[in-house]
């Protein structure tokens, strides 16, 4: 690969480079059939090959009908249907464009971890309440009279409570606050 690009860049671009495989399986890089041995000659296209006679290759002049076996290295020249390089603008909308994926791709691995961790809880807090352990508070306060709507806020308040006086006792307590972290962290570095 070292001989190829040293090759190329020596030689003009519009100049060929001719290749042939020897006997030990080494595969050789030239700029001219001349330098290619009399014995390795059958592996050049016809048109490349030394006339034996005079020892010289034929010229072709400007004629494009046959293709090389190798041109430099250079960029192929642009065809009227290939698109044209990206702009800078358009290398920014690629590289948003690929955040804007990474970003989703990230939300979708949290909510999954966030929810698999959900269902550990779960599974942790029903084995506390059947042992008795967490639940010995009412689930609701009675109303019996007076403003509904209060008494049922006050039910919830109570849940959200209790609820949170389970969480911090659990074992997943800092996983949780972990992952809501790094939402908080990955939702900063999405907007941004």
């Amino acid at each position: 690969m070292g001989v190829a690009l040293l090759l190329g860049s020596a030689a003009p671009s519009w100049a060929k480079l001719y290749k042939y495989t020897d006997k030990s399986g080494n595969v050789h890089i030239v700029d001219s059939p001349m330098k290619i041995p009399p014995q390795y000659h059958d592996q050049l296209a016809p048109e490349d090959r030394p006339d034996p006679a005079t020892g010289t290759v034929p010229d072709k002049g400007d004629s494009d009908s046959s293709l090389p076996v190798y041109k430099s290295i250079s960029p192929p020249p642009a065809s009227a249907g290939s698109d044209p390089a990206p702009t800078s603008e358009e290398r920014r909308e690629s590289l948003r464009e690929k955040k804007r994926d990474n970003c989703q791709v990230s939300i979708e691995r949290l909510e999954a971890r966030r929810k698999d961790l959900e269902a550990r809880y779960e599974k942790w807090a029903s084995e506390e309440r059947k042992k008795g352990k967490i639940g010995d508070e009412p689930n609701w306060i009675s109303c019996s009279s007076g403003d509904g709507r209060a008494c049922i806020e006050n039910n919830r308040k109570m849940r959200r409570e209790r609820e949170e006086k389970l969480l911090k006792s659990s074992p997943y307590h800092a996983e949780f606050r972990t992952l809501e972290a790094k939402q908080k962290q990955l939702e900063r570095r999405c907007r941004d």
